[in-house]
């Protein structure tokens, strides 16, 4: 009776199982999902789920250089070769009146190397002059970001659209390289780079933009296996 009674007011009491804090449970699902946020300027709302994380970005402040590395982001350690694949959602705009001299929203992969060396593969929708008018385009950007070099850009351009985009982003060795698909099955060569890389990597996703206005980037179907040898 005694040893019941002990068993019942250690069970109410809550000895031996204390609550983790709210944030702290939160960092941790975030962690074991997609990596650890960094955010330096404090300006998104990281949302995870187990299939999907939305990044809300708030209303920019100035315009978006398209820098990754700087960008709100999940970032985790990657060793060796790899196969990353991701679905992103973005906005779609409607109106081209507010046109500014560059307007942006991005989000893809960002793989760090060192200091002042990465490489970031991204879809933004981004505002072009074609054919006489403006119109929003999606764009294809595969960046790469090397010590004391000019930055080496290759993008291509689509018709934009608000419906997921995937993103595939493979490493052998030093060679990179990217494609995209409209249903995470058929994939397209976007481009190849090849990089001084160690073996160790931090490999991640970011969202940014230079809208006037508080946006969500979002993220689904996210993996990072071994490739297929």
């Amino acid at each position: 009776m005694r040893r019941a009674l002990l068993l019942l007011l250690l069970a109410s009491s809550g000895a031996g199982a204390a609550p983790v804090p709210k944030d702290a449970a939160f960092e941790e699902q975030l962690l074991m999902l997609y990596g650890t946020r960094t955010d330096e300027k404090k300006q998104a709302q990281f949302t995870p789920t187990a299939n999907r994380l939305t990044i809300r970005v708030k209303k920019a402040e100035g315009i978006a250089f398209h820098n990754a590395v700087g960008a709100p982001r999940v970032m985790r350690e990657v060793t060796g070769d790899f196969l990353a694949r991701v679905a992103v959602a973005l906005p779609l705009f409607k109106d081209e009146s507010d046109v500014r001299d560059r307007t942006i929203t991005a989000g893809g992969f960002v793989v760090v190397f060192g200091k002042e060396h990465n490489l970031q593969f991204d879809r933004s929708h981004e505002i072009e002059f074609k054919a006489g008018k403006w119109a929003w385009m999606n764009r294809w950007n595969v960046n790469s970001r090397r010590p004391r070099e000019d930055i080496v850009r290759h993008s291509t351009s689509f018709p934009a659209t608000d419906k997921p985009v995937y993103l595939s982003l493979a490493r052998q060795g030093k060679k990179f390289t990217a494609e995209h698909s409209a249903d995470g099955k058929k994939w397209e060569l976007i481009h190849s780079v090849e990089e001084s890389a160690p073996e160790k990597v931090l490999l991640g996703l970011f969202a940014t933009h230079d809208r006037n206005e508080t946006l969500d980037i979002v993220f689904s179907d996210y993996s990072v296996v071994a490739p297929k040898k």
